[in-house]
C-alpha cells in the first residue's frame, strides 16, 4: 500500500495488505532486482544491518586492493611498454580476474535489472567494461582481420583501471558513510562518480580527500589529453584543468567539458558536453568519433544581451597536409581574433577536406597545406575583406 527508503539509515518501511503478500515475498522481489532485504524484529534489526554494512565494506575493500594489483601492471604496460613481446597477452591475463572474478557483482546485478527491463548504473559498467573487454580478447586473437582492412588491432584491457578507480571511490565513500549527506548516500549505489560533484558542505570534505582520476590515466588518455590542449593553446583559446569535473564520465570518452561564465552569479556553466567515440559501437555499428553537447538557450541570451550578431562566415579553411594542422590551428585563431567569422575542415583524405570546404559558403577559401616539404598557404576570393583576410594569414 505504501513504502518509503530512509538512505540515511538503510531502513524501508512498507505497509501491506497481509492477504495479498508477505515479508518473505517482499524480500524476494527486492533481492531479484540486485539488492537485500533484512527482515528482522526491531531490537536485532539495527545490530543485524550495522554487521551486514561491515561485512559489505570489508568485502569491497578486499576486492578494491586485488583489483588495483591486478591492474597496476595493466596500466604501467599500456603506459610505457606497449611495444614488448606479448603485452596484449599479459595485459589479458592480469585484466580477465578484474572484469570476470571482482567485477561480477556488476554482471550480476545488470542481468537481474534488464530481467525487470530496467538498468542503472551497474547496467552501464556491465555494457561498457564487457564490450571493451570482448572487443580486446578478439583483437587479440584475430589481428588480421583489421590489418588486412588497414587498420590497426587496438586492445583495451586497460578498462580494468576505471573499474579499479570506481571500486577506490566506493570504499572511500563507504569508509565515510556516517558523515555523506541523505542524496550522496542514494548516488553511492547508482553512480558513485556524482558525488565528487556534490554541493553539499557536509560532502565536500569527503568528496575533496577522495582517490584522483590521474593515478589512472592510461598513455592513450594521457597523450589524448596533450593532443587536446594544445589544439587549445594552438587556437589561443584559454582553458583551465578541473581534476574533480564529473558531469558524463559515467557515458563519455577521454574528455569531458564546460564553458563557464562569472558573469550570471552562481549558474556560471553555460555549455558542456563530451566526446561520444564509444556510442556508436555500443549500439553495433563501426568506430565513429563523435561530440555531444548542451546549451542553456536562456544563458546564452543573457549573455548576448543586446549584441548584434553576424551570421555570415568570412572564411573556411581547408587542412590539405596533417602535418600543418598547428598553423592552420593557428591560422584559425588569428582570423576569429581578427573578428573574421572563420569555421575549419580537417578530416578525410588529402582532397576530402578542400572539396568539403568549397561547399561551405563563405567570402574566402583558405588552402593550408605542403609542397616539397614547405608550408604553403593560398587564398581564394575577392573583396576587401578577403584582401583583409589574405594579410593575416600571409603574417603568420
Amino acid at each position: 500500500m505504501n513504502a518509503s527508503v530512509n538512505f540515511a539509515t538503510g531502513n524501508l518501511t512498507v505497509e501491506y495488505l497481509p492477504n495479498i503478500t508477505d515479508a518473505s515475498k517482499l524480500q524476494k522481489a527486492v533481492q531479484s532486482i540486485g539488492y537485500d532485504l533484512l527482515i528482522e524484529n526491531e531490537t536485532k534489526q539495527q545490530e543485524t544491518l550495522e554487521a551486514l554494512h561491515a561485512q559489505k565494506f570489508q568485502k569491497l575493500k578486499n576486492k578494491t586492493t586485488w583489483a588495483i594489483i591486478l591492474s597496476l601492471p595493466v596500466v604501467v604496460i599500456g603506459m610505457f611498454f606497449m611495444d614488448i613481446p606479448y603485452a596484449n597477452q599479459i595485459m589479458w591475463l592480469f585484466s580477465t580476474p578484474v572484469v570476470l572474478w571482482l567485477g561480477k557483482d556488476f554482471f550480476i546485478n545488470a542481468w537481474k535489472q534488464a530481467k525487470h527491463r530496467s538498468a542503472n548504473m551497474d547496467t552501464l559498467v556491465a555494457l561498457s567494461t564487457g564490450i571493451a573487454y570482448l572487443f580486446s580478447v578478439f583483437n587479440m586473437l584475430f589481428e588480421d582481420f583489421w590489418h588486412q582492412r588497414g587498420l590497426h588491432a587496438h586492445v583495451y584491457f586497460d578498462a580494468a583501471s576505471r573499474d579499479a578507480w570506481r571500486a577506490a571511490l566506493v570504499e572511500h565513500f563507504m569508509g565515510h558513510r556516517a558523515d555523506l549527506s541523505e542524496d550522496s548516500l542514494a548516488r553511492l549505489d547508482k553512480n558513485p562518480l556524482r558525488i565528487l560533484d556534490s554541493k553539499d558542505p557536509r560532502d565536500r570534505p569527503v568528496a575533496d580527500s577522495a582517490p584522483d582520476i590521474d593515478a589512472f590515466l592510461t598513455s592513450e588518455a594521457q597523450d589524448f589529453f596533450g593532443a587536446v590542449t594544445a589544439g587549445l593553446d594552438a587556437a589561443g583559446v584559454a582553458w583551465e584543468r578541473n581534476a574533480r569535473l564529473v558531469r558524463g564520465l559515467d557515458y563519455y570518452r577521454h574528455t569531458a567539458f564546460e564553458f563557464v561564465t562569472d558573469r550570471l552569479g552562481a549558474q556560471g556553466t553555460v555549455l558542456g558536453g563530451g566526446r561520444y567515440d564509444g556510442l556508436i559501437e555500443a549500439l553495433g555499428g563501426p568506430p565513429t568519433a563523435a561530440v555531444g553537447w548542451a546549451a542553456g538557450i536562456e544563458r546564452l541570451a543573457m549573455l548576448l544581451g543586446d549584441d548584434v550578431i553576424d551570421t555570415r562566415l568570412d572564411a573556411v579553411i581547408a587542412v590539405e597536409d596533417d602535418g600543418q594542422l598547428a598553423l592552420a590551428m593557428r591560422a584559425l585563431a588569428t582570423l576569429r581574433t581578427g573578428g573574421f567569422a572563420t569555421e575549419i575542415v580537417a578530416t578525410g583524405s588529402p582532397r576530402k577536406p578542400f572539396d568539403n570546404a568549397k561547399n561551405i559558403p563563405a567570402r574566402a577559401l583558405v588552402s593550408i597545406g605542403a609542397r616539397d616539404g614547405s608550408p604553403y598557404v593560398n587564398v581564394r576570393g575577392d573583396g576587401e575583406r578577403v584582401r583583409a583576410i589574405q594579410a593575416l594569414v600571409r603574417a603568420l
